[in-house]
């Protein structure tokens, strides 16, 4: 349960992180 719970939290913090990474990369062309 808890290793499932961690798992999903990881994936949606990676996602997060990879539009804020994405949107930071257009914001600076």
């Amino acid at each position: 349960m808890l290793s499932g719970r961690g798992r999903k939290t990881s994936a949606e913090k990676a996602t997060l992180l990879f539009g804020a990474l994405r949107r930071y990369r257009l914001a600076l062309e």
